[in-house]
């Protein structure tokens, strides 16, 4: 690894969830890395333990969006690294600090320091090939060969690591067993990692969490039994790779969005009972992107809030009732679906 080892990300907020490819490979790498998924608004100081993590870690990950163009936050992070750098210079030191802009939106203009430093295309590039890239950046000892398959994901033992203390896995190689157990633990903004297992739990999500799927789509399996799979009632938070199934509850909905703005991505969801796959409540903002939403017995979205329901690149077919429903007051921008309404 170069300089410590130690890894910093800065991203902003609303790309938590598309840093999922992200942690899963530093994870399977083994790599200890800073990862902060909480809200801070502009004008707001960096904390203690932000500018500690920032000063102890030599390789700094910057997250390049055009979300992340317009944080305050991630420029007042990069500018206390780059600090960083630069005292270093000017003390006379080889810096061992290394800046590695990885872009994951094609959208995202390059601004002129950025070629200064190591730049990674994760927007136009297939994910092993720049996974490939990013593990040589980061000199990881072994390097994905040419056509080898997916990054397999190694599982290292978390049970007695306050690093990884947010990771549930079903065998309780983690600190949690189970999904529900690591949800009442969490605080505010935190991140649960769920390794691959099949987890029957009914999940209630009261606080902003951001639940995230180690596995690839449909290696980590969530089902709802009685009650819904997952009912999410907070200000914020966010699911990626995960599939929630809804086996039983008769006609219970599998994922609803009560209150909060929610993103969900790359998710698999069905139902097998008369409720919604997705039912949307909300007031305020909900984010649907590439999932795969499907053989529901009743609905397959069903906008019934006030808030703004953003779809994208989603599949959604084989439903009972409508695929996408509209319920008076709700408004939807869809776009890039496939969407099959019967």
């Amino acid at each position: 690894m170069r300089g410590n080892g130690k890894v910093f990300i800065s991203h902003a907020h609303d790309d938590n969830t598309r840093c999922a490819s992200l942690l899963a490979a530093l994870d399977t790498w083994q790599v200890d890395y800073w990862f902060d998924t909480r809200r801070m608004e502009a004008g707001d100081d960096l904390t203690h333990a932000i500018q500690t993590a920032i000063r102890e870690r030599d390789i700094f990950i910057r997250l390049c969006t055009p979300a992340a163009q317009r944080s305050f936050w991630v420029r007042l992070e990069t500018g206390a690294f780059r600090g960083l750098q630069a005292k270093d210079h000017r003390e006379g030191r080889e810096s061992s600090r290394v800046l590695i802009n990885l872009i994951m939106d094609s959208a995202y203009e390059p601004e002129p320091f950025d070629y200064a430093h190591i730049f990674v295309d994760a927007a136009r590039k297939p994910e092993a090939e720049w996974l490939a890239e990013l593990r040589r950046a980061l000199g990881v000892a072994r390097v994905q060969a040419a056509g080898e398959a997916a990054l397999p994901l190694r599982l290292p033992d978390l049970s007695g690591s306050d690093a990884h203390a947010l990771s549930v896995h079903p065998s309780g190689r983690a600190r949690y067993t189970t999904i529900g157990a690591a949800i009442a633990a969490a605080r505010d903004g935190e991140t649960i990692s769920i390794w691959p297992g099949h987890y029957a739990e009914e999940l209630a999500i009261t606080k902003p969490l951001t639940l995230r799927g180690m596995g690839q789509r449909g290696e980590v399996v969530i089902e709802g039994r009685r009650a819904s799979a997952l009912r999410f009632d907070a200000a914020h938070g966010a699911l990626a790779g995960l599939t929630l199934r809804q086996s039983g509850g008769k006609n219970a909905d599998c994922v609803v969005i009560v209150a909060g703005k929610v993103a969900i991505s790359d998710c698999d969801i069905s139902a097998e009972t008369g409720g919604a796959c997705v039912n949307i409540m909300s007031r305020d903002e909900v984010l649907l992107r590439k999932n795969s939403i499907h053989d529901g017995g009743g609905w397959g979205v069903f906008a019934g809030g006030t808030g703004i329901v953003t779809l994208e690149e989603s599949e959604i077919t084989a439903h009972a009732y409508s695929g996408l429903t509209i319920m008076r007051g709700a408004y939807v921008l869809a776009r890039g679906n496939h969407i099959i309404l019967t």
